[in-house]
């Protein structure tokens, strides 16, 4: 049992090789070895596509997961839900679901992470296991019921998006934006994101819902869980919050006036509606993300998106810790 944080008797360190900043996600990994010497340590390095390959890794290791295993995920959002999802889902070990989850930083905007533990340069490996506390986290849980009856379920401990965020999101997962030489530069990476979807609002065209009987064409709707989005620390909310904001921009204004909207309400204090549920129908076809993670949405889809009941484990030093249900 590792003296620094003596509830943990095993580290799983999850790499996703090609993230953003892996470099500096691999020396945070050998600080926690070196803290962790007491420990029984598994490094995982996934080796091709993200969400398959996190699927297969832990279920080799499922026995090593339970309350006593801090998972670390050197990987971006996207990676973490991966993880999160394989935790929660009904197919996975019953104590899987209380294995705690240590996001280090390893991705592009890692909005958990920092909710959780801050910027990584201002936190060490030794001060996340002697400061960092478990805490429940309530993801969002997207329901998405197809015209014929068939169900698909997203988990998101951060965000879920329909519309521009969506569509923002799927371009930035290309190739063509990871290997962009604007990232060579200091700040190259935040204008060339802004710069996308700016242009992604530019382009795309409204889609239509169907909400307490009244049709509505929006340009985006978007459910966000906790204070950051997009690394912008802007909403008055936490993630060990009951509630979560419910943000979506009409397509009755021009492009301009709703790309405005939209930036106040995400990235200010937003009037939007402070919710625990929202219920939907999509009646074109869309597009939505989870997490950043993006899936395409037919038309006749109806949408349900809530807070679980379940939550899954985190270590933070910024976030004040529930007692955990055995």
């Amino acid at each position: 049992m590792n003296a620094e944080h003596p509830l943990f008797k095993q580290v799983i360190i999850l790499v996703n090789p090609w993230s953003t900043h892996i470099a500096a996600a691999r020396q945070r990994i050998a600080q926690l070895q070196t803290v962790c010497k007491d420990c029984l340590v598994y490094i995982l390095e996934i080796q091709n596509d993200p969400r398959h390959s996190t699927t297969e890794l832990l279920d080799v290791y499922k026995h090593a997961l339970g309350p006593e295993t801090l998972l670390c995920v050197a990987g971006g959002d996207g990676t973490v839900n991966a993880v999160v999802q394989y935790l929660m889902a009904e197919t996975s070990p019953k104590k899987a679901a209380h294995t705690v989850v240590l996001p280090l930083w390893g991705g592009n905007a890692n909005d958990l992470a920092h909710m959780l533990n801050g910027p990584a340069y201002l936190t060490s490996g030794k001060e996340l296991l002697r400061k960092g506390k478990v805490v429940p986290i309530h993801p969002l849980k997207c329901e998405l019921t197809n015209p014929d009856g068939k169900m698909e379920q997203y988990s998101a401990s951060a965000y879920v998006g329909f519309g521009v965020s969506a569509m923002t999101a799927k371009r930035l997962n290309t190739l063509i934006h990871r290997n962009s030489a604007w990232h060579k530069y200091p700040g190259g990476r935040f204008i060339r994101e802004f710069m996308i979807g700016a242009e992604t609002f530019a382009k795309i065209s409204t889609f239509h819902i169907r909400e307490d009987g009244h049709d509505r064409a929006i340009y985006e709707r978007i459910f966000i869980n906790g204070s950051r989005i997009g690394k912008v620390q802007a909403l008055p909310l936490k993630l060990t919050d009951k509630a979560f904001f419910n943000v979506t921009v009409q397509g009755r204004k021009t492009k301009l006036l709703a790309l405005g909207n939209y930036l106040r309400e995400v990235f200010r204090r937003p009037t939007a509606e402070l919710t625990t549920g929202a219920t939907f129908v999509c009646l074109d076809h869309a597009w939505g993300q989870a997490d950043g993670e993006t899936f395409a949405v037919v038309p006749g889809t109806q949408v349900r998106v809530y807070r679980s009941e379940q939550p899954f484990y985190a270590l933070s030093t910024k976030l004040v810790p529930r007692r955990r249900k055995s």
